[in-house]
């Protein structure tokens, strides 16, 4: 007689609906939340990036401006500079003219090197626009300078060519330094002490006149001297330490009297005017 034999699994039972759903939405929060933390962590670094770049870059605008006025305002050369600043679609637009003059054989004057940094207004972006332009006999790079081109620059002098060097600048200004007072003009024939030279990209505010200007924090701002070498008057100013004109009487030692009379300070009836304490009554109530 054959024996069959019955084998008896266990009975397993599955997830139920409620559990499903519960693990779907943990699972989508979490992922909710780390792609969060990644945009954040994502557009911090991109704020941090921006702010180094944009300082950066005004940086070096400021370093190339400063070199060109080192280069070109030196003492002994017949050097002018022309300033101007303007208000033209509620931007301060400013023009700076750096030209160096040298006389041929026949004393008439040429220009020898001629610098211009300027900005401009840009509608499609809202902001400014800087430019620099430079001409005259002398080529900044000497290494495409041949014979044949210096000779026609003598004769006919080339047309001043402005490269773009940054947009969407929100503030710009040059500023002359004279007896320490900026002015927003120059056009002496003599140079001025120095240059202040301020720029900005940060968002503008319209103020209550309707022009735009930015926070004072966020201008970046150098001062350029013209001609470090130049003597500057001085005197030394002798201090006192000998302390011989201080008063002897401690700080900590003085009482009610020191302030007044010796009876006090007292008025036109001859009472004293010092403040009393308030009275009290047996219970402490004023």
């Amino acid at each position: 007689m054959k024996k069959s034999i019955y084998t008896i699994e266990e009975k397993r039972s599955g997830y139920t609906l409620f559990e499903l759903i519960t693990v779907l939405v943990i699972g989508t929060m979490i992922i909710i939340t780390a792609m969060t933390v990644f945009n954040r962590i994502r557009s911090a670094a991109a704020a941090i990036d921006r702010n180094l770049e944009t300082n950066t870059l005004a940086t070096e605008i400021l370093q190339r401006i400063a070199e060109d006025i080192d280069r070109m305002a030196m003492p002994g050369t017949d050097t002018t500079l022309v300033l101007r600043n303007k208000i033209r679609n509620r931007y301060n637009t400013t023009q700076i003219i750096i030209e160096n003059k040298i006389y041929d054989r026949s004393k008439k004057p040429r220009t020898f090197a001629k610098v211009i940094w300027q900005t401009s207004y840009d509608p499609f972006e809202d902001a400014l626009t800087i430019y620099r332009s430079h001409s005259g006999i002398a080529m900044e790079d000497r290494l495409f300078e041949t014979s044949s081109d210096s000779v026609s620059r003598l004769e006919k002098p080339a047309t001043e060519l402005f490269v773009p060097l940054a947009g969407v600048i929100t503030y710009f200004k040059i500023e002359a330094v004279e007896n320490e007072r900026p002015t927003n003009t120059w056009s002496s024939t003599s140079l001025p002490k120095a240059i202040r030279i301020s720029i900005s990209f940060a968002e503008p505010f319209e103020n209550m006149s309707g022009q735009l200007e930015v926070w004072e924090e966020d201008i970046i701002t150098r001062t350029v001297a013209i001609d470090r070498t130049r003597a500057i008057k001085y005197a030394f100013v002798g201090a006192n330490l000998d302390g011989s004109d201080l008063d002897d009487t401690d700080p900590n030692n003085l009482g009610l009297n020191d302030f007044g009379d010796e009876e006090g300070v007292s008025g036109e009836s001859g009472e004293d005017n010092m403040l009393e304490p308030p009275t009290t009554d047996k219970e402490g109530r004023l």
